[in-house]
């Protein structure tokens, strides 16, 4: 009976040895996304999500249609309170030659909201696409003074950068400058995402009313902007890679020029202290009008 068992065990250990030779070990699950490596970085801002398909280019039928809006508050607006801040402060009494009040919600007597980015957004899965003659058409050179103590505007908008069809991004070369007409010397902070900005800090003297200019590249989040000398002046500056937006004047109105025609898009805000407002347009050739209400989140 033992020399039966050690037969068979004879005759087991080879037909294994030749199991797991012919035998190929099990394959990998394959990846939901076919193998393909995901894409790096943040939501594209044209509807493309890490890891999804490619955007396309949108196709307008021309680009001569005018937007010509007002934003409005919607309510009763909020009450613009003093900055303690600034009694406390050595340059109190210069400051207080302008306004000390918070300047989050500038609202007039019709309602109209300053400091508010209008702009469009192409649908999900596209984005604009400009040629470089196109792209240079369009002028924009933002800026932000400190005539006393705050920043005026608040916010300002900078159209830095353009894709061609190809998807292919294109600076614009367009500059950010940094103005200071008060009689006190100001430092200004730019907080860049460290990426496509470094934080750059200037400091500009009383009366520098001719300012320094900063490049500003395409970055997915806000450059929050700064004094180092004075803790309550705060700032946003917001980039574009497409020049179809504007920044409400102190009555809530604003202009978009030469926007795409015959397309749907969509019409976005931004104001620091508000929630966002959207809506879905499809603009003509010449003028159209929106109003877009918003109010506080806080």
């Amino acid at each position: 009976m033992r020399q039966y068992a050690y037969l068979q065990l004879f005759l087991v250990i080879p037909a294994l040895t030749l199991i797991l030779t012919v035998v190929p070990g099990c394959p990998d699950k394959p990846a939901k996304d076919g193998g393909q490596a995901k894409d790096g970085g943040k939501d594209g801002g044209s509807g493309d999500k890490l890891g999804s398909k490619k955007s396309d280019p949108l196709t307008a039928k021309t680009y001569d249609g005018v937007i010509k809006g007002k934003v409005v508050y919607d309510g009763t607006s909020p009450v613009m309170k003093e900055l303690t801040a600034v009694d406390g402060h050595e340059d109190k009494a210069k400051c207080h030659e302008g306004s000390t009040k918070d300047p989050t919600w500038i609202v007039n007597k019709d309602n109209g909201v300053a400091d508010v980015i209008v702009y469009l957004e192409a649908p999900a899965g596209k984005f604009f696409a400009l040629d470089e003659k196109q792209a240079k058409s369009y002028t924009n050179e933002p800026w932000i003074d400190q005539p006393f103590c705050l920043y005026e505007p608040q916010t300002v908008a900078i159209f830095a950068q353009y894709k061609t069809e190809d998807g292919k991004g294109h600076e614009t070369g367009n500059k950010f400058t940094i103005k200071n007409s008060a009689k006190v010397s100001h430092n200004t902070k730019i907080k860049g995402d460290g990426k496509a900005n470094e934080t750059e800090s200037h400091n500009l003297s009383a009366g520098d009313t001719k300012g320094v200019q900063q490049k500003i590249k395409f970055q997915r989040d806000l450059l929050p902007i700064s004094c180092d000398k004075h803790s309550w002046m705060t700032g946003t500056l917001k980039t574009f890679e497409h020049p179809f937006f504007a920044v409400t004047g102190k009555d809530g109105t604003f202009e978009v020029k030469n926007v795409p025609v015959g397309v749907e898009v969509t019409v976005k805000t931004w104001h620091k202290d508000a929630a966002d407002v959207s809506k879905t347009e499809t603009f003509k050739a010449g003028d159209n009008s929106v109003e877009l209400k918003v109010k506080s989140k806080s």
